[in-house]
């Protein structure tokens, strides 16, 4: 049985920005000098649960960050079973790909990242409107170069809780009640922007590792 109806559907693209083996490319260390890991980290911690209790989850992303995103769904079913509340299948709710894929989506989410988070911005803003695309720039790399590349998408508010806020839960909690109740998000439509590879580097904010799903608390 289906236990999501298919219009309550969020995409994520995540991964977690590495360093190449040789120094030789620019754009990688760029993604690397704009790192917030530990960011990124609080920010799947509070996202995977608030959208897995209203639709499922599309996830495209490394192996840590699907690791991590598949512990927090057996989290939520361990804990529904420990208290006796109806079992809900949480972990058949995330559903992992490599790109966007086919069907429509409520938002997306992008987090943190390299090329293969502005690959997937793309993807979706050509298949959805750029309102519903959604770069945190507090997780850093390549979220941060899609929020400032695509400024003139988003209302004052959200584009300030998007650049300064790290209170996740407070954040996309607010971000879905809205999309929820199909009020709009943003106040301007454009269609989206590349970011361009800038020499302009922001302060690194964390390095530290991503955990995989053992170190979910």
């Amino acid at each position: 049985m289906d236990l999501v109806p298919c219009e309550n559907r969020f995409f994520l693209a995540a991964s977690i920005p590495v360093l190449p083996p040789t120094m030789e490319s620019e754009k990688s260390d760029l993604y690397w000098s704009l790192r917030a890991i530990d960011n990124l980290r609080f920010a799947l911690l509070e996202l995977t649960p608030l959208v897995l209790k209203r639709g499922a989850l599309i996830v495209a992303g490394d192996k840590a960050v699907k690791d991590l995103i598949q512990g927090i769904a057996r989290s939520l079913d361990d804990n529904a079973s420990l208290f006796g509340e109806p079992f809900v299948g949480y972990e058949k709710r995330v559903f992992l790909h490599t790109e966007v894929g086919e069907g429509d989506y409520k938002a997306g989410f992008f987090l943190g990242g390299m090329e293969d988070v502005e690959r997937a911005y793309g993807y979706f803003c050509n298949r959805h409107s750029p309102d519903l695309a959604f770069p945190v720039a507090t997780t850093g790399s390549a979220a941060r170069r899609l929020f400032d590349a695509n400024l003139a998408h988003f209302s004052s508010e959200l584009k300030q809780n998007l650049q300064e806020s790290t209170s996740y839960g407070t954040l996309f909690n607010n971000l879905l009640d809205t999309l929820s109740g199909i009020v709009p998000v943003n106040s301007v439509k454009q269609e989206y922007r590349k970011p361009a590879l800038s020499n302009n580097k922001k302060p690194v904010i964390s390095s530290s590792p991503l955990p995989n799903q053992a170190g979910i608390s």
